[in-house]
């Protein structure tokens, strides 16, 4: 099992860098999913594994979107770029990948 900590850098005009620890995540190996169709520019459906809640993370660190109980979730609209999912399943298992919207 992989353990990794997550983290939200703030940098101050002032050039004082600010780090404030988020959480750790226990990420179980060899388990996947898988996103389709990513990149996405619409719905985008989650399979693989049965999704309780979902967090979108932008490139800065920052919750964008946060849906529970589906797997489908509609990004019409989202700005182009690359966003990190988070995906917490009913067990309480993460499960985290990248997701490219264009």
């Amino acid at each position: 099992m992989k353990k990794y900590l997550l983290f939200t850098i703030t940098i101050l005009c002032n050039l004082m860098v600010q780090a404030q620890k988020i959480e750790a995540v226990d990420e179980t190996e060899g388990t996947a999913f898988t996103l389709c169709p990513n990149p996405a520019s619409g719905v985008v459906r989650i399979e693989g594994v049965e999704a309780d809640e979902v967090w979108f993370y932008n490139a800065l660190g920052q919750v964008v979107k946060t849906v529970r109980g589906t797997n489908e979730i509609d990004l019409s609209g989202w700005v182009n770029g690359v966003y990190l999912l988070r995906i917490t399943d009913a067990e309480g298992k993460v499960y985290t990948n990248k997701i490219t919207i264009r």
